[in-house]
């Protein structure tokens, strides 16, 4: 799929054979067998579809996405966005109709109830904190309640650290707002528009990890390999400045593993999540190199 997916370029053999033997991949999805690899396949098989423009089978690979995995949920208002930027009615009138159905059929089959769809949330690990801004905020006030006076601490700390938990909620609400809106008036002036979808639904699915999810086993940013590696060829700013954040933040991520070789503690894995959060921020924050802008 990938093959087929990249265009003929002195890259392609390199770029295939280093997803194939990528370890980060062989380990997680092969190893250690966590099903996003089927997220990851029909990721793969999303971009397939966008980028030859089967865009009701991408609404549908979205809708199998969401079965394996949540985050596809933030990908289909993109697409519906798209399909009306791109003036495709009939086409999202029929994808509409068609997720309807999907649940309908799901929720009369497996999903009947809303605790039964808040399952796919996964809400069994929502108390977890790790590898996002949620884990250096927690850092920060754990630290600070030593020195500050008593009736500063404790209780207000944690306060604190809650509204700034929702002020980050309420921030990546707004940027995805904007992200909307981009992809509605924006994108119909631009001739790559296919790429823009799946630069844009990469940039959210990042930037989600690192800001509005509390917690980010290894596993998860593995969704992110795929498209940095399709992306790659492509010689624009944005694109390279994706792939090198998504790239930071996943080898960063792997430090989980070298802390937790003989046992874990709290400090330890605070120090795993802050290893991956501020590297990838401090890389997204910066200014573009000249080699970017090129």
């Amino acid at each position: 799929m990938i093959w087929n997916l990249l265009k003929e370029d002195y890259l392609k053999k390199i770029i295939v054979i280093a997803y194939l033997v990528n370890p980060i991949l062989l380990f997680e999805q092969v190893s250690q067998a966590h099903i996003d690899v089927f997220l990851c396949r029909s990721l793969i098989l999303l971009i397939l579809s966008i980028n030859f423009q089967y865009l009701f089978l991408s609404v549908m690979l979205i809708w199998v996405g969401i079965l394996t995995k949540t985050i596809p949920i933030i990908w289909m208002p993109l697409m519906f966005f798209y399909l009306s930027s791109k003036k495709k009615y009939n086409t999202l009138i029929l994808s509409f109709l068609a997720s309807i159905a999907v649940i309908c059929i799901v929720s009369f089959v497996c999903l009947g109830s809303l605790d039964a769809w808040s399952s796919l949330t996964n809400p069994g690990v929502s108390f977890r904190t790790n590898r996002s801004l949620h884990i250096f905020l927690i850092t920060i006030f754990r630290n600070i309640t030593n020195i500050l006076p008593s009736f500063l601490s404790g209780e207000y700390a944690y306060r604190v650290y809650l509204l700034s938990k929702w002020i980050s909620y309420m921030a990546y609400i707004l940027y995805y707002a904007a992200t909307l809106y981009g992809m509605y008036w924006g994108i119909r002036k631009k001739s790559d528009s296919e790429i823009h979808l799946i630069l844009t639904i990469g940039w959210t699915s990042l930037l989600l990890f690192l800001f509005a999810t509390p917690g980010n086993p290894s596993w998860y940013v593995t969704i992110l390999i795929p498209i940095a590696f399709l992306v790659f060829p492509i010689k624009d700013s944005d694109v390279q400045r994706f792939v090198n954040t998504s790239l930071i933040f996943c080898l960063s991520s792997y430090t989980y593993y070298l802390f937790t070789l003989k046992g874990s503690s709290d400090f330890l894995l605070g120090v795993d999540g802050l290893i991956a959060f501020i590297p990838t921020t401090i890389y997204l924050i910066l200014p573009k190199t000249s080699k970017e802008l090129k």
